[in-house]
């Protein structure tokens, strides 16, 4: 069942990710949902429209969550995002304290459908989370999923 929601969510998100690519930004959404399944914030990248290298959807909804709840209440809910978070979102999800994160398409896959020259920092978001000392549950990527979650790369 909880894939099935999993899957929904991640759908969401895509939508998110078509609405940035749409206002000239790139394609990337998250959404955090709550532990009885509300979503409770969404957000997408607005790094161009806000010219701000910062505006990633998950770091604004790990800044802005962690400001309204609790720890507690947020180790009990999922972040889902249409990628695999980067180092900076992965940092900023940590340090709020979200206990689950699920993701559609990974960063390796991402920068082989889009050839990125100006390179990232390779680790993946798994293994950073390994090397941490809190237990976030990471799943993704969505492989059954894989049209769907590369559709806004593309």
């Amino acid at each position: 069942m909880e894939i099935k929601k999993d899957k929904y969510y991640i759908k969401k998100a895509i939508e998110l990710a078509y609405k940035a690519k749409e206002n000239g930004d790139n394609p990337f959404g998250s959404i955090l949902v709550d532990e009885k399944g509300e979503i409770i914030m969404e957000d997408k990248n607005t790094v161009v429209s806000d010219n701000d290298i910062t505006a990633h959807p998950e770091l604004k909804i790990a800044k802005r969550a962690s400001t309204k709840y609790d720890k507690d209440f947020l180790s009990k809910c999922s972040m889902y995002n249409s990628a695999e978070p980067c180092t900076m979102c992965t940092g900023a999800i940590y340090r709020s304290g979200i206990g689950r994160i699920v993701f559609g398409i990974s960063k390796k896959r991402l920068h082989e459908i889009k050839k990125d020259e100006e390179g990232s920092i390779k680790y993946s978001i798994h293994e950073l989370l390994a090397n941490s000392d809190k237990d976030i549950k990471v799943i993704g990527p969505m492989d059954d999923m894989k049209e769907e979650v590369e559709q806004p790369h593309k």
